[in-house]
């Protein structure tokens, strides 16, 4: 029995979408996932992307985004752009 593809919605930053780091894992993902998945990138900028992923939850699968050295945050805390 043929199983429906899954889709994973990716949010992500402009800079990660234009680094090409997509036009690798995806097609490794692929092959990987036997052509299970299709894969959507939703690229906008740092903190958009971080409210995106908290309202589309749980449709969203993963968020992917860049922080400064300085903007790095303790474990447990809430940054005020993902609110």
């Amino acid at each position: 029995m043929a199983t429906s593809p899954v889709t994973l919605v990716i949010a992500s930053t402009t800079s990660t979408q234009n680094s090409g780091l997509f036009d690798v894992l995806i097609p490794a993902f692929g092959k990987e996932a036997h052509s299970r998945a299709n894969v959507k990138v939703i690229a906008v900028g740092t903190g958009q992307a971080m409210r995106l992923a908290k309202k589309m939850r749980p449709t969203c699968s993963l968020c992917t985004i860049h922080f400064g050295r300085k903007n790095l945050l303790p474990m447990g805390t809430a940054s005020t752009a993902a609110q």
